[in-house]
């Protein structure tokens, strides 16, 4: 049973706001049709901009539901696979039936069907579902269960730190440095007038990876890729507005991206907890936390939800704004250390640095604003650097409390689109590096490695299974690598 908050917020806004969306415009666009005295060409207009609406409520209660439309539309040929000709389908029946019957419905009845009559019902089908079964799979193309992380390690086997060590248990800091470039911190890219100490020292200590590859092309992708370990494919993801997310995994099998099927849900079946400190992702509202602070990009489950969800980005990115750019910057700096000083067997960072623009970067190097990306790129390199050596002298003050370990890494690399943008997307390495808190000689691996398995590997040191840089080391190297998926658009 969700609680009534989650109740107002995932299911009564979204609703509410997408509904009121609906009405308005078709309650005056009906009244036209209705009164008009103008032309049928007038008339065929605003039937053609209600079933529009029709066309996008009713995608909008699918998307609430996490049900994937398109795979429940009748295809007749191979043509309507693609989502516009569904798309351009449901539109021309929605349109035909309007048309055939203006005339002998009420306007009362028209106003209903212009904004989904099927809405109500779904609505109500939705409400029971979630209400009944909130942690029930959603429907899968190929049959099977959930693949999640909660399966890689069975949940039978207890982990107990004190066992490990009476007096220090393990924990585990994961940090994400977005859109952090393997070439532009280790690589020839890196310009000779950049210095990165602090990076430079650490890929010395730890085990780090000199061709490791992320399992996309873009944050929205990615992350849900490593909090699962699920390798994406197909579609990538698939998008609800109340709240939910559904990874199109390379098995052919739709996964849920939320508690238990994630690192933090394997976790928590142990006994154990997990807080998260991010942005971009709702984190708060998807995982069972001790403690959360998201700074959230994506409004999957607020009142403008239901609305953005059916608006396609290219449209929807020229209205939303990232204006608070530097503020998320500036607000999860300031909340860091107290995540990095808490007692959860795991705590995810996800930091929107060194990710472009550079607001933040530019204020507190007190430089004014560079025409040329790499130049702003790099000073958001210098103060990535300063806050991975904030982090790394606040672990080693920790090590009377825990035994740490550090994994340091990157959701995806720094991608074309911001200083060549005419070239397609190829994927390139990112940064990973994990490290036992206190070690001093590293190991490095030079093979191809897929970022994609720092899950387990967590989940391995935090049951005892890998109990030092080498153990890491080798595991890390024995595990398949699976291509980056290109996100469209990237």
């Amino acid at each position: 049973m969700l609680p009534s908050g989650d109740l107002w917020h995932l299911i009564v806004a979204p609703s509410l706001v997408a509904t009121a969306a609906g009405v308005v415009p078709a309650l005056l666009l009906s009244l036209a049709v209705q009164r008009s005295s103008k032309s049928n060409w007038f008339q065929l207009l605003c039937v053609l901009v209600l079933s529009g609406l029709v066309l996008i409520e009713l995608k909008g209660v699918f998307s609430a539901m996490a049900f994937d439309w398109e795979d429940h539309v009748p295809r007749g040929t191979e043509l309507l696979t693609s989502l516009r000709y569904t798309k351009l389908l449901l539109a021309c029946g929605a349109f035909s039936l309007l048309w055939a019957t203006r005339s002998a419905l009420s306007k009362w009845i028209r106003i209903l069907g212009s904004m989904g009559f099927a809405f109500g019902v779904l609505a109500v089908v939705r409400l029971i579902v979630i209400l009944h079964g909130a942690d029930a799979a959603v429907p899968a193309k190929s049959g099977g269960i959930p693949s999640g992380i909660g399966l890689l390690f069975p949940a039978s086997k207890t982990i107990d730190p004190l066992s490990i060590e009476s007096s220090r248990p393990r924990r585990v800091v994961w940090v994400i440095f977005d859109e952090s470039d393997f070439g532009q911190i280790y690589g020839q890219t890196r310009s000779a007038q950049i210095k990165l100490p602090n990076f430079d020292r650490l890929a010395l200590r730890s085990v780090f990876a000199t061709n490791a590859n992320s399992p996309a092309s873009a944050t929205l992708y990615s992350i849900p890729a490593l909090l699962t370990s699920a390798p994406i494919g197909g579609k990538g993801v698939i998008i609800g507005s109340a709240g939910s997310m559904t990874l199109d995994a390379t098995n052919g099998v739709d996964l849920p991206f939320r508690n238990d099927t994630s690192i933090f849900g394997a976790i928590g079946s142990r006994g154990l907890t997990s807080s998260v400190l991010g942005f971009y992702h709702p984190y708060c509202r998807l995982f069972k936390l001790s403690r959360c602070q998201g700074f959230s990009d994506m409004a999957f489950g607020e009142l403008d939800g239901a609305l953005w969800a059916n608006i396609p980005d290219s449209v929807s990115n020229r209205f939303r704004s990232n204006g608070r750019w530097g503020d998320i910057t500036r607000d999860s700096l300031a909340l860091l250390p107290s995540f990095l000083d808490r007692d959860d067997a795991l705590t995810f960072v996800h930091l929107n640095i060194p990710h472009l623009p550079a607001r933040y970067a530019d204020k507190v190097l007190g430089l004014r604003q560079n025409s040329d990306p790499l130049v702003e790129y790099s000073r958001n390199l210098l103060v990535a650097d300063k806050i991975l050596g904030g982090i790394v002298d606040q672990l080693q003050g920790e090590l009377t409390r825990h035994q740490l370990l550090l994994v340091v890494s990157a959701d995806h690399w720094l991608r074309n689109r911001w200083y060549r943008a005419n070239e397609p997307e190829l994927s390139k390495p990112i940064p990973f590096m994990a490290w036992i808190v206190g070690e001093t000689k590293g190991t490095v691996i030079s093979k191809r490695l897929s970022t994609i398995h720092t899950a387990p590997m967590i989940l391995g040191y935090l049951s005892g299974d890998l109990n030092s840089q080498s153990e890491i080391a080798s595991w890390l190297a024995s595990q398949r690598f699976y291509p980056t998926f290109i996100a469209p658009g990237t």
